[in-house]
């Protein structure tokens, strides 16, 4: 399962980005302007909890709010540190459509994780949830001809807004959710 968005920009997840920005910042504090607050990561106890925070927010909030944060955090360190850290964590990153299409020769069936790994909420828009759906079965479908499968990102059932529920059977033969 894929999120086209990653394969085609090589952008990292929210979650890594999270991670990094907190665990291995090279600054005792950082400022997220969106969320209006400054978090002291001196400490493990301090990054953790402000991990936490950040995740759960990251986690419930429209895509809007968390690029938002996810600018935010990356904003936090010169660009070469962010290089640095990538560099560092290369196994983190997204696979490429190259790399897709060495599983599909393999006769990998791909499906879609939506278009940016996608939390389908009640936060999200109904405009949001029906591009993050269509936008990546048509890249797969332009790419490999069959897009059946999708997995939700984060897809704790209970979680699901009706919406993207409707629109994935509509949409898919077959959801995974975990």
């Amino acid at each position: 399962f894929v999120s086209t968005t990653n394969i085609d920009t090589g952008q990292r997840f929210p979650t890594y980005i999270l991670r990094v920005g907190i665990f291995k910042n090279i600054n005792t504090k950082i400022t997220i302007p969106s969320l209006n607050k400054v978090f002291n990561i001196f400490t493990k106890g301090e990054q953790n909890r402000t991990y936490l925070y950040l995740q759960k927010i990251i986690k419930s909030s429209s895509n809007k709010i968390v690029n938002q944060i996810i600018n935010d955090i990356i904003n936090t360190m010169p660009t070469d540190i962010w290089d640095e850290k990538n560099e560092l964590f290369s196994s983190d990153a997204p696979m490429s459509w190259e790399d897709i299409d060495t599983l599909f020769s393999k006769n990998v069936i791909i499906g879609s994780h939506a278009h940016n790994h996608f939390i389908f909420h009640q936060n999200q828009s109904d405009e949001d949830i029906i591009e993050e759906l269509t936008v990546s079965k048509q890249k797969i479908l332009d790419r490999y001809k069959k897009c059946e499968y999708f997995c939700y990102p984060n897809g704790a059932i209970h979680e699901i807004s009706h919406l993207s529920y409707n629109s994935v059977a509509d949409n898919f033969k077959l959801a995974f959710t975990t």
